[in-house]
């Protein structure tokens, strides 16, 4: 497990891609455990908030899912929207199944680990969507948090409207989401 946790820890080191290509200064780039940390978090809440609607959906495989998303990461670091389309989704796809192997070859539920990861890139299920949603989610509370120190770019409003968009169908799936895009809404006017 040593060994696990000293690539685990690079993600600390490792930068969302994204944010640089904003114009976003490196020193202040989000990296991708802020990220994951942020995405697990909104999972939990957006999971209370849907149980307090009645709607109960697999807690520990969704924030099982939210947790590992990004683990192979570690090793292929970060795509940005332009490394992606130069790499290409297959090419990225296979390149961190192979890391994830890597990483956890060592660990006795690696397997159950690399499933989840593949679940994951599938998004079959309402748990594996929520997570989705959360990831996105995370990227428009960091524009804003960018957007309100200054750093504003074309590439940035771009983003938002990329990522927003992305979102739509989650919003329809889940009304909490719904709720918490237009509260970012309302803070993202006063940038438009």
């Amino acid at each position: 497990m040593d060994e696990f946790f000293g690539i685990l820890n690079r993600l600390k080191r490792t930068p969302r891609e994204g944010w640089l290509e904003c114009g976003v200064p490196s020193e202040e780039v989000e990296d991708v455990a802020q990220h994951s940390f942020e995405t697990v978090s909104i999972v939990l809440l957006l999971l209370d908030e849907l149980e307090q609607e009645g709607r109960r959906l697999d807690r520990g495989r969704a924030l099982s899912a939210a947790i590992t998303h990004d683990w192979a990461e570690a090793l292929t670091g970060d795509f940005s929207s332009t490394m992606l389309r130069e790499v290409g989704e297959e090419l990225r796809l296979r390149m961190e199944r192979e890391a994830l192997i890597d990483m956890t070859r060592r660990l006795p539920w690696g397997r159950r680990y690399l499933e989840l990861w593949e679940e994951y890139q599938r998004e079959e299920t309402p748990e594996i969507r929520l997570v989705h949603a959360a990831d996105h989610l995370s990227i428009l509370i960091q524009a804003l948090a960018y957007l309100e120190k200054g750093r504003r770019s074309k590439k940035l409003r771009e983003l938002w409207e990329v990522v927003h968009r992305d979102l739509e169908p989650y919003m329809e799936e889940f009304p909490p989401v719904k709720k918490f895009v237009e509260k970012l809404d309302k803070r993202y006017e006063k940038f438009t």
